[in-house]
């Protein structure tokens, strides 16, 4: 990310492992495991490796509980569009 990259891995540890856990898609994970976005479900692999893994930390706890209500979200699909980095989309 210092560089300027888009990570397109996902570091398990604490926080994100549980929420990886939490989706169920992933048998036998561990700290330390390293999986590829594009092996999350969508729209998860939309996203860019850190995006996610903010996401699966921050929400672990709402995506283990799935009657859990989420009323507001600032998650939103990653996307080289030139109104997100001047802040002028509608």
């Amino acid at each position: 990310k210092y560089l300027d990259l888009e990570l397109r891995e996902v570091y398990l540890h604490a926080g994100v492992t549980d929420g990886t856990r939490a989706l169920g898609c992933f048998e036998r994970v561990k700290d330390g495991d390293i999986i590829p976005v594009d092996q999350f479900p969508a729209p998860f692999n939309q996203l860019s490796g850190d995006h996610l893994e903010n996401l699966l930390c921050i929400y672990k706890d709402v995506l283990a509980n799935t009657a859990q209500e989420v009323t507001n979200t600032c998650v939103k699909q990653k996307i080289n569009n030139p109104c997100i980095s001047r802040k002028r989309c509608p």
